[in-house]
């Protein structure tokens, strides 16, 4: 009984770290979350994060935000 048991929670481990978000997902999630709370809409926010981080402008949260903020002060 506790062998089954033991077996749900390591297939549910090995499935949920199958799904977990890569590096670059997590940060992208911090810079626009970071964005949003400086005032500018979710859509705005991530369409340029992603921008950026296709052309490979930046790696850590820290670059995405200073990027899309020069970004978006340039196209203003």
């Amino acid at each position: 009984e506790l062998k089954d048991k033991l077996g749900v929670a390591a297939a549910w481990e090995a499935a949920s770290a199958a799904h977990a978000p890569t590096p670059e997902q997590e940060q992208a999630n911090e810079a626009v979350l970071a964005l949003i709370a400086l005032g500018y809409k979710q859509i705005e926010a991530h369409k340029a994060v992603r921008d950026l981080q296709e052309k490979g402008e930046a790696k850590s949260a820290e670059e995405l935000v200073k990027l899309v903020l020069k970004k978006m002060a340039a196209g203003r």
